[in-house]
């Protein structure tokens, strides 16, 4: 598998599932895990947050972030787990860039209220590297991703 091959069977994945676990550490080297519902627009996934969360302050201490959103619908399935893990960095993100992808995140998820993302915080994760595994192929396939910074 080449990079283009990976970054369209990546992309294609992360349309196709909802929610991500993200994780975060605080200034103080503290882990922090969570569930997000996430929108992915090219590379890139946006997340909202209510204010004054742990994981808002642990960006702005440490934007370094890990992500992974995976699909086993159940444990018979697992040989065909698909998975993509990331590294990269978050940044609370405002003005246009933040309409914009509250805009996309209502349009995924319009059961959100949109009061709610009118006053979330939106978070955008650039990834850095993502590793991408599909178990439904014979043996497997792993492919690792980097972006540039």
């Amino acid at each position: 598998m080449n990079d283009d091959e990976c970054l369209a069977d990546v992309r294609r994945f992360l349309e196709a599932q909802e929610v991500m676990v993200l994780a975060t550490v605080s200034a103080d080297g503290v882990p922090h895990a969570c569930g997000m519902h996430y929108a992915p627009r090219a590379d890139t996934l946006y997340c909202s947050s209510l204010p004054a969360t742990r994981k808002l302050q642990n960006i702005a201490d440490n934007p370094n972030v890990g992500y992974t959103v995976y699909h086993l619908a159940d444990y018979s399935e697992r040989r065909d787990t698909k998975l993509v893990q990331g590294l990269g960095r978050a940044a609370v993100v405002d003005g246009e860039e933040a309409s914009a992808a509250r805009e996309l995140l209502a349009k995924r998820f319009p059961w959100a209220p949109e009061l709610l993302l009118a006053r979330n915080a939106v978070i955008r994760i650039d990834p850095a590297e993502v590793l991408w595994m599909d178990m439904s192929s014979r043996g497997g396939r792993r492919h690792v991703l980097t972006y540039p910074s």
